[in-house]
């Protein structure tokens, strides 16, 4: 059944599952995670559960860092975790262990009386509070399953977990001449159509991240949409020193980019 997902997804989506998905997580992983620091106080307090279990790990670091980095989402959008990723003792009843999950992630730790983290026996991912994936080797590994599941299935219950789709982002300068004879250069980026609200919008120029200069606005609501804009404004130094700004949206596992080179605009 493996298979039959990744081929159904690729299918539709023209894209590798895992393989997409994986470079996603790691490249958003860190950024997330700074997000969820930056803010820590004003999260549920299972946000600062979750970032105080990740720096107590000392092994496989990458990996716990990315388990955190999507079992944050919900929590980052004030929902709660537990509608998408569930854990479950391997001596629960079995109908209690899937109770009430529509679509989601189930982990089964061992029944453990010790002071030491509990062992994780399975990893499984429910469809209607039925087991339809089993034995995946890590979370971020069943969310992507999950993910392609939806699309291969057109699971109706996507709304539960409110995938986006419809969404629009755009890019635009205001240097050189008007701008730039005053000493400065603004970037804008606006994304439109989307939900529930979270996006996070960076920016980055020749590969490097940038956060001075940056002004993102608060997300506005129309009809059960979303839309938001950021800005990056640089002195005419440093809009100089650049040639590609790109603009980064993360909203759930999905992320669009909008890059442009200075040399456009100035042409």
């Amino acid at each position: 059944m493996f298979q039959q997902i990744r081929e159904e997804f690729h299918r539709i989506t023209n894209k590798n599952l895992t393989d997409d998905f994986r470079s996603a997580i790691n490249q958003h992983t860190p950024r997330l995670l700074r997000l969820y620091r930056a803010r820590r106080t004003v999260f549920p307090p299972e946000m600062d559960q979750l970032l105080n279990r990740l720096g107590e790990e000392t092994s496989d670091v990458t990996a716990h860092g990315q388990t955190a980095a999507l079992k944050g989402l919900p929590l980052y959008l004030h929902d709660s975790h537990e509608k998408l990723f569930r854990n479950c003792l391997a001596t629960d009843p079995e109908e209690e262990q899937m109770k009430g999950l529509i679509v989601g992630v189930l982990t089964v730790l061992e029944d453990d009386d010790s002071s030491g983290p509990a062992r994780v026996i399975n990893i499984a991912v429910i469809v209607e509070e039925d087991i339809v994936l089993q034995d995946l080797p890590d979370l971020p590994t069943a969310f992507a399953y999950l993910f392609g599941l939806i699309y291969a299935l057109d699971l109706q219950h996507a709304k539960e977990l409110s995938w986006p789709h419809g969404q629009t982002l755009s890019l635009s300068a205001s240097p050189p001449s008007e701008q730039l004879s005053k000493g400065s250069a603004t970037l804008a980026c606006l994304l439109t159509g989307y939900s529930p609200q979270g996006a996070v919008v960076s920016w980055e120029v020749d590969g490097t991240e940038v956060t001075e200069g940056v002004v993102t606005s608060s997300e506005e609501e129309k009809s059960g949409r979303y839309s938001s804009s950021s800005t990056l404004s640089l002195s005419q130094e440093s809009w100089m020193k650049g040639e590609l700004y790109s603009c980064t949206v993360l909203h759930h596992d999905n992320s669009q980019i909008q890059s442009l080179r200075r040399s456009q605009c100035e042409g």
